[in-house]
């Protein structure tokens, strides 16, 4: 994964804890400023990296692992492809990316801020994409025009009642929800 980005990135903290598969699982959490142009950013919820969470050996179908364990956790409206090569962002859902196969560099944080874009992929790569149930995605480009809609919409957003990895007591409620 690239970070590039022309936004300050910051590494807020690591969070510590078991994968699927019970082996160490590292959760990287990073706040990428919004420079008030084309792309925004939360300025209060962090992008997270999990690292090793997800066990896929022996798996006939590892998209499958993803996506029957997203769904058990309140995600929902899965799909199975890569990440598209230009910058984009979604105002009316959050989205999780789990990669079952192949390598990429993805850059978080375009030329104005926050988006994603593939820059490069192997031949193999894919991911599953995923959204908290009730959560319909749209997608912004980050074209004049698009904000200051976009913004309220994601400020009207609702956090996500579950990890969708790790339902109710995972990493993503001890940094999204702080205070829970």
């Amino acid at each position: 994964m690239d970070t590039t980005r022309s936004a300050p990135l910051l590494l807020a903290h690591t969070v510590l804890g078991k994968g699927q598969s019970g082996a160490p699982c590292h959760v990287h959490s990073f706040l990428i400023n919004d420079d008030g142009k084309g792309f925004p950013n939360s300025k209060k919820l962090p992008l997270l990296v999990y690292e090793q969470s997800v066990d896929l050996k022996g798996a006939a179908d590892p998209a499958a692992v993803f996506e029957r364990l997203v769904v058990k956790h309140q995600w929902g409206d899965v799909w199975r492809d890569g990440v598209y090569p230009y910058h984009h962002y979604h105002s009316t859902a959050h989205e999780g990316l789990g990669v079952y196969a192949g390598t990429a560099t993805v850059q978080f944080g375009g030329d104005d801020g926050i988006s994603h874009k593939c820059l490069e992929q192997s031949e193999d790569f894919a991911v599953v994409g995923f959204y908290p149930r009730g959560q319909k995605v749209d997608m912004q480009y980050g074209k004049r025009g698009e904000r200051p809609a976009s913004d309220e919409r994601i400020r009207a957003l609702p956090l996500p009642d579950e990890d969708p990895l790790f339902g109710a007591s995972g990493p993503l409620l001890m940094c999204w929800h702080p205070s829970s």
